[in-house]
């Protein structure tokens, strides 16, 4: 099993990290020796909780696992994909199946049929503009690209 790390960054902002070990080549281009770093965040918003990112798909189950520790998937909100490389974006098939699909996906417009083609899901989606600024809970979020 990979090592994973979950890290309190604040009060209410966690860093879940999976170090990967089996990967040697970074998108089968770069060689890194030591292995490659996933990471994803987790925000605590008032009585929401907002998701940054997943991890590879390879190490799905360790990321629900990671997250049962700071919130039951079920009650995770939103889900923001920065992009959608799979090594931010692998994951998260199998994590809104868990959450039974209840989370919003917040995300760039071209975000929308890149989940549904990538992974074949729909999920609850909302694109956001550059510059936008959303409320989730008690955080304000403001979205560049």
């Amino acid at each position: 099993m990979a090592e994973t790390i979950i890290e309190k960054v604040s009060d209410d902002l966690y860093l879940l990290r999976v170090n990967d070990e089996r990967t040697k080549y970074f998108e089968a281009l770069w060689h890194i020796p030591e292995g490659i770093t996933y990471n994803a965040y987790m925000l605590m918003a008032g009585d929401k909780a907002v998701l940054f990112d997943t991890w590879k798909h390879a190490y799905a189950d360790e990321l629900i696992q990671a997250l049962r520790k700071i919130v039951d998937p079920k009650n995770v909100s939103h889900v923001i994909v920065h992009h959608m490389e799979p090594d931010h974006s692998g994951a998260i098939a199998r994590f809104l199946e868990l959450n039974e699909f209840q989370a919003e996906v917040i995300s760039h417009s071209l975000s929308k049929s890149m989940l549904e083609s990538f992974y074949g899901i729909e999920p609850k989606f909302r694109a956001v503009k550059d510059g936008e600024e959303i409320v989730i809970g008690d955080k304000r979020l403001r979205f560049f690209h």
